[in-house]
């Protein structure tokens, strides 16, 4: 509710809100024993223009720059994004935004805070399989409605799949 409350008192129509709840400080400890819980809420304008989409210019990053995760990172949730952070600093040195890692041999990983897709002139949708990258819910749940909605005879898709895919493409 103060969530809510914070957001009509924003006055805004069109913004975006972010909160963060916390043990707080305290201990440094593994539990939350003797920490003073803290909570921030924070209501800021919009700075997208929805009705105008955007073109993202995208940069390619080598694994020998920034290395991939780890199979573990990739496979549960975690809150290291050390390796995330240093693939869209490298991104943004370049001129990016986030990044797309590049295997060593020249095929498409993942980006620092997504999954990659394409659809080729050929109309499949293609995702990079899910070893050693993280089995993104965005992605799985793309694939799935496409498969269900766009892919057959009168549709815009042929196929939908997951295969090595070359950064060229």
């Amino acid at each position: 509710q103060i969530v809510c409350d914070t957001c009509v008192a924003s006055g805004l129509r069109d913004g975006g809100v972010r909160f963060f709840l916390s043990a707080g400080p305290g201990n440094f400890g593994f539990t939350p024993e003797g920490c003073q819980p803290c909570f921030v809420c924070v209501v800021y304008p919009s700075t997208k223009n929805l009705e105008e989409p955007t073109v993202i210019e995208e940069v390619s990053v080598p694994v020998e720059e920034v290395p991939m995760k780890p199979q573990l990172l990739a496979t549960i949730k975690s809150n290291n994004y050390m390796l995330n952070c240093l693939l869209a600093m490298s991104a943004q040195d370049r001129g990016g935004n986030f990044g797309i890692n590049i295997r060593p041999d020249d095929t498409v990983a993942e980006g620092c805070v997504a999954n990659c897709a394409i659809v080729t002139k050929g109309k499949v949708f293609i995702t990079p399989p899910f070893d050693n990258i993280l089995c993104g819910t965005t992605v799985r749940k793309a694939m799935d409605l496409a498969r269900k909605h766009l892919v057959g005879d009168g549709q815009p898709l042929r196929d939908v799949r997951q295969e090595v895919v070359p950064k060229s493409a």
